[in-house]
């Protein structure tokens, strides 16, 4: 939420929350918009109300799985987000984030159902071949994730699955012309599909360079949710694990989360 619909927010959670304290929706929402102008005592105490009211409301669970992928305990977000599709089968969002964090959890063949399934719910969603795109390079069916990305439309997306499985498969001129592409875009997502085909290709020195150049180029590019979000997508990817495991990853991710709370303390001057 920008800064300024931060107000509207407030207004319609407090709503919610005095038209039925019992449901978990609105007491979520205000926990949300106390969590981005950088209150999480307030936030928590929220989310706590929500628990109290409906533990087992969807939205909640899946919000709940979530903070859990966020602090890296995967296995805790996967059960939630199973439980999130119990409660709200036919919701493509909690199906795609199931597949992501199973994605993240090195469950890649669980991943790829879930993302097949949600590919059935919304054929036309983007996300759902992205995530089965992913799932098929790291179960190395590299023919299959080729042929997939090659009908995509441009994007980043397809840029770093073309690039993965052109190397793997030796077709330099489709690799050659991802890459090439990748690295001409300043698309935020660029540089984090960057950084994960340099660990792809084993190049963790390389890999941490273009992540300092996604951090240079988000500051004062990106809102505070936004790069929360994108911090949460480089705390998942399965292909930046090895980063992750490097002893200089620890430095990285302290400034990135310095920046985030620099935007929350923004976002708190702005709205108030």
């Amino acid at each position: 939420v920008d800064s300024e619909a931060l107000p509207l927010l407030k207004d319609a959670a407090e709503r919610a929350v005095k038209l039925d304290p019992n449901l978990a929706a609105g007491w979520v929402r205000l926990a949300h918009y106390y969590a981005a102008i950088g209150d999480p005592p307030s936030a928590d105490r929220y989310m706590q109300r929500a628990i109290d009211a409906e533990s087992q409301n969807p939205l909640l669970l899946s919000v709940l799985a979530g903070d859990f992928a966020e602090i890296g305990d995967l296995d805790r977000a996967v059960e939630l987000q199973q439980r999130a599709l119990a409660a709200d089968p036919l919701s493509l969002v909690n199906r795609l984030n199931l597949s992501g964090y199973l994605l993240a959890a090195g469950r890649y063949d669980d991943a790829l159902r879930e993302a097949e399934r949600a590919a059935q719910l919304s054929p036309e969603h983007k996300g759902s071949e992205i995530n089965i795109g992913f799932a098929l390079i790291k179960l190395e069916q590299h023919e299959r994730a080729l042929a997939l990305a090659d009908s995509w439309p441009e994007s980043p997306e397809k840029d770093v699955v073309m690039a993965m499985a052109g190397l793997v498969l030796n077709r330099e001129a489709v690799a050659t012309e991802a890459i090439a592409r990748l690295k001409s875009s300043t698309d935020i997502q660029s540089y984090r599909y960057r950084a994960e085909l340099q660990a792809f290709c084993e190049n963790i020195e390389n890999s941490f360079l273009v992540l300092a150049q996604l951090r240079d180029q988000v500051r004062g590019q990106t809102n505070q949710r936004q790069w929360r979000w994108h911090l949460l997508m480089i705390k998942l990817s399965p292909f930046l694990a090895p980063v992750r495991a490097d002893p200089r990853w620890q430095g990285w991710i302290e400034e990135a989360n310095q920046q985030l709370i620099a935007r929350s303390k923004q976002v708190a001057v702005n709205s108030s």
